[in-house]
Formats: C-alpha cells, sequence, structure tokens
C-alpha cells in the first residue's frame, strides 16, 4: 500500500513539472512571435541583442543587491532588539534597489524602443511588447500576484525578450 502511494505521488509530480515546462515553452515561443512580428534588420537585431546582453548583466548585479539587501533587513528583524532607524534604513536601502531595477528596465525599453523606425514603434506599442502587461510583470503585484493568491511574488517575472516583459499571447 505505501509503495502504491509513493508511486502515485511521483507520477503526480512528474504531470505537474511537465505541464509546467509546457506553459513555459508555449510562453517563450509567443514572445518569438511577437519579435519576428516586427521584421527587425540584422543591425537592429544586433543593436538590440547588444542592450538586452548589457541589461541582463546589470539586472543580475542588482538582482544579487536586492537579495542580499532583503536577507540583511531579515537578520535585522531576527536580531531581537530593533531599533527603528536601522530597520527604516534598511528598508530604505532595499527600496532604492528596487528603484535602480525600475529604472534599468524603463532605460532598456527605451533604447530598445529608439533602434525602431515608426512602424515598428507602432507595432511595438499596439503588440504590447515592452509594457510589463501580463506575465511580465516583474515583482507579481498584478491581479494574480503577490497578494492575489496566486501569483509567484516577487522577481518571478521572466526576462527574456527584448523588453524584459514583453505581455502575454493574443
Amino acid at each position: 500500500m505505501k509503495r502504491m502511494m509513493v508511486a502515485g505521488l511521483a507520477v503526480i509530480i512528474m504531470l505537474l513539472m511537465a505541464g509546467n515546462t509546457s506553459a513555459q515553452r508555449n510562453s517563450g515561443e509567443c514572445r518569438l512571435d511577437k519579435i519576428k512580428g516586427l521584421n527587425l534588420t540584422d543591425a537592429q537585431k544586433g543593436q538590440i541583442e547588444a542592450f538586452r546582453t548589457k541589461h541582463q548583466k546589470a539586472m543580475i548585479d542588482l538582482r544579487a543587491d536586492l537579495q542580499k539587501s532583503m536577507i540583511d533587513q531579515r537578520e535585522l528583524m531576527k536580531s531581537g532588539d530593533v531599533q527603528r532607524d536601522k530597520y527604516i534604513a534598511a528598508v530604505d536601502k532595499t527600496n532604492k534597489i528596487r528603484e535602480k531595477m525600475d529604472l534599468a528596465r524603463a532605460n532598456h525599453r527605451m533604447d530598445v524602443y529608439g533602434v525602431l523606425d515608426k512602424e515598428q514603434k507602432a507595432k511595438f506599442s499596439e503588440l504590447g511588447i515592452g509594457s510589463g502587461r501580463g506575465q511580465g510583470q516583474t515583482r507579481g503585484m498584478h491581479k494574480q500576484g503577490r497578494f492575489g493568491g496566486r501569483g509567484q511574488g516577487y522577481g518571478r517575472g521572466f526576462g527574456g525578450g527584448i523588453g524584459n516583459g514583453l505581455g502575454y499571447c493574443k
């Protein structure tokens, strides 16, 4: 009986993991379809890829700083007798890092937008590329996010594609 329960649990876990993998693959294909819809030239693709690489490297550093700051904040609270000014300073430090991340995303979107011609800009806006809509929400604060009970919380938005927030497939 115990073996059957373990085997059944293993099958359920495998099915759940397979479904999640499939969903991620489909959203990636959707993003690629949107990018292809812009009809980028090779020169534009090269510029955008350079922007993307630079942005990804900067975001890695900022995410590491954010995680360290959040750990410091948590450790401060665990220390026992927490002084208000120290805790407020720790929260302020964390918020400043988040602000830097938001500004980096905005600058990246505008860098990409600046490479596009007039028609591509219209398509870019029409498709919601780089708008942060839908799945590309970076801190999970949308309808199904952290406070909706079903979201993934902070830092779980996908990071691929042109604008690090390519919206959702229609």
